[in-house]
């Protein structure tokens, strides 16, 4: 027989802090720490195993910005019964950890075309080295 797969986090306990939020104004330390676990989980899965963590650090930080932020702005409707919260949360940040790596990647590419054109231009210094 298999053992019950039990969940890191809890849908009841999310829609509860969730519901709590919006009638409060004030952010649950629980549904932080659940927000946070979820980042966590989710960056750490093999999507993401080949970025550093640098990268990793800024994928995060702007995932539970974006978390915040929506969720202040009351953009998940807990009315709807077809939506569950945890979907909806993987969802938000998912899309801000594509985006944070198409911004980190348009902004290397950027860096690597100024450093080639100061070659070809005969000057051989780095942006950081130049006084």
């Amino acid at each position: 027989m298999k053992p019950e797969k039990t969940n890191y986090v809890n849908e009841a306990d999310l829609k509860e802090d969730v519901r709590t939020l919006y009638e409060t104004g004030e952010f649950p330390e629980r549904l932080a720490r659940n927000l946070q676990e979820m980042v966590n989980r989710i960056c750490g899965s093999r999507r993401f195993n080949g970025y550093t963590e640098d990268w990793k650090e800024d994928m995060r930080s702007n995932a539970l910005q974006a978390l915040v932020k929506t969720l202040n702005e009351r953009k998940y409707d807990l009315n709807r019964k077809d939506t569950k919260f945890f979907s909806w949360a993987s969802r938000v940040i998912f899309n801000q950890f594509y985006m944070s790596l198409a911004k980190k990647k348009r902004q290397v590419k950027h860096d690597a075309e100024i450093q080639a054109q100061l070659i070809v231009d005969g000057n051989t210094y780095t942006k950081e080295v130049l006084p």
